[in-house]
């Protein structure tokens, strides 16, 4: 039997559950609905906005005593969605809501679990945060030809425009989450979620004038609510990046050296560890022989490297060489070259369609590759194609393709994957298009993106939530 000052204590404590943040409003009260048990009451809870990273909610309530729980939420009082809290028995409980709309307003309910079983509730309604007018201006559009085959899920990507703003947008064109802050990101290539979804990478590349030098290169990690930024500066960066299980952030960089007395830039793979260390784990000058007598872009360098990707059951690096029109597998522990696939003196033999020509990203398959093929400025068509590798008889065959009609020509970017379902995801980054294709080539789902906004390289996810 409770003593008098342990049940004064407890209901206090009750009594507190009747408050509310101001954002969330006053709830009808917490109501037992399980076995009587003082210590799972909600003793406080709030439900707050991000005010700088999207539509992301972070919900936070504490109970009298160690329990779980899990919070329902939508945009009537019948709810039809939920998330449970992941961690151990605790009293303080902390989870972000994502993927929801904008400048709208949702119902929660809170339950407090006590071995799996509910023990007090509690509710309230919070308002998501407007979609802020540089993210407006880049009048995004959604367009579902065959809501059957639409995979739903989410992209993220950059808006590329006078200014870059990384954003990820679900299935219907609309933002969930963005980034701004007051530091300048002239460009952005690519924006992709953390391992384990609790951040999101981009990078950010600046110019102090159209004619100067890069002024700074910097990978910038946010904590999904906005809340922690974190800069990486990563010098001579350019195009792409990779973010490792481990923490490691991998990135290409520019590598110039003197030939004749000409600084030549090449290019590099530069790894940051999770310790801070840096560490060079390939440079193209270690494979690739510069010839003085041949022609190459000066503004773009000699092999002007473009697209990174990183293999974890291979350890392996790919990188898309763009001038030299090839694709190459690099052995992550010792920085050989495994192969290399087209340009003039590739590994492979295309026994079945053609090689493809300045490429941007790419997708290892299990027994091929998908590349997105920018094509020549004298073709001006753009493709995405998928090859099948023999990588023992040094062969490569065409085994589908992807060309618009009308055909788009992409002089920048592009990027392409395969998803799980079997679609594929292309982006046609310089046009401001991303098509949904199923496997006969149909286009199920797109977006696409006002006059002067492109996209940078794309990631789908089928839900922001890891578990």
């Amino acid at each position: 039997m409770l003593d008098f000052h342990e049940t004064a204590r407890r209901v206090a404590a009750l009594a507190l559950g009747i408050c509310l943040s101001p954002l969330a409003g006053c709830p009808s009260g917490e109501v037992p609905v399980g076995p009587l048990d003082w210590d799972a009451h909600i003793v406080s809870h709030t439900a707050v906005a991000a005010t700088n990273a999207g539509t992301v909610v972070t919900v936070e309530w504490t109970t009298a005593g160690p329990t779980r729980g899990y919070v329902e939420y939508g945009t009537d009082e019948d709810l039809g969605q939920i998330r449970h809290f992941n961690g151990g028995a605790v009293a303080e409980h902390r989870l972000h809501l994502l993927g929801l709309r904008a400048n709208t307003e949702y119902h929660y309910r809170l339950t407090a679990t006590v071995d799996g079983e509910p023990a007090s509730h509690t509710s309230g309604s919070f308002e998501t945060a407007a979609v802020p007018p540089e993210v407006l201006s880049a009048s995004i559009v959604s367009d579902v030809l065959h809501p059957e085959g639409a995979s739903g899920g989410f992209v993220a990507m950059p808006l590329i425009s006078t200014t870059s703003i990384p954003v990820i947008v679900d299935a219907d064109g609309e933002p969930v989450w963005w980034h701004l802050d007051d530091e300048p990101h002239e460009l952005t290539t690519g924006v992709t979620l953390s391992p384990d979804h609790r951040h999101v990478f981009y990078n950010s590349i600046y110019f102090d004038s159209d004619d100067a030098p890069v002024e700074q290169e910097r990978i910038v990690r946010v904590s999904l609510d906005g809340s922690e930024v974190r800069y990486l500066d990563v010098p001579r960066h350019s195009h792409s990046f990779e973010v490792l299980e481990d923490g490691t952030v991998a990135y290409l960089a520019y590598d110039s050296r003197s030939v004749e007395d000409e600084q030549i830039r090449g290019d590099q793979i530069i790894e940051i560890h999770p310790n801070g260390s840096t560490e060079v784990i390939w440079s193209v000058w270690d494979h690739f022989e510069f010839d003085p007598d041949a022609e190459y872009d000066q503004g773009t360098g000699w092999t002007h490297a473009n697209a990174l990707d990183y293999e974890p059951d291979e350890d392996a690096y790919y990188v898309s060489l763009r001038n030299l029109s090839c694709i190459v597998q690099i052995d992550r522990a010792t920085g050989d070259v495994a192969w290399v696939l087209g340009g003039e003196d590739g590994d492979f033999d295309f026994v079945v369609g053609s090689p493809f020509a300045e490429q941007h990203e790419f997708d290892r398959l299990a027994d091929g590759i998908l590349v997105f093929d920018n094509g020549d400025q004298e073709e001006l068509s753009s493709r995405v194609i998928e090859y099948e590798l023999d990588e023992v008889a040094g062969e490569v065959s065409a085994r589908w393709a992807y060309v618009t009609n009308p055909v788009i020509y992409v002089s920048m970017g592009g990027d392409v994957s395969r998803l799980e379902d079997g679609n594929t995801l292309v982006t046609w980054s310089s046009a401001g298009r991303i098509d949904l294709v199923d496997p006969g080539g149909g286009r199920i789902w797109g977006l696409t993106t006002g006059l002067g906004t492109a996209v940078g390289f794309t990631v789908w996810y089928p839900s922001l939530y890891l578990d």
